[in-house]
């Protein structure tokens, strides 16, 4: 995630952090390390999100099927016990 940094006429570092989208003003003892773990960190989380959503919305096309095979299965027992 690239950091964009740049210095304003009040001296305060503007850190713009484009991959997740906030925008920091802080004073010059900027702790670049600790923006970069949180950074892993938020990365690692949309990961988690983007596995947790493909999951369900398979599940949810396995669970519609397989209700669909159940309930044809329902109605040829029907037929048959007639």
């Amino acid at each position: 995630m690239p950091i964009t940094i740049a210095i304003k006429r009040s001296n305060i570092l503007t850190l713009i952090l484009t991959g997740c989208g906030c925008l920091l003003a802080i004073g010059v003892d900027v702790d670049l390390a600790a923006i970069a773990r949180m950074n892993a960190r938020i990365t690692e989380i949309r990961k988690q999100i983007g596995k947790i959503s493909k999951f369900s919305a398979v599940s949810l096309a396995e669970n519609t099927k397989m209700n669909a095979r159940n309930t044809e299965m329902s109605k040829q027992k029907g037929k048959i016990r007639k």
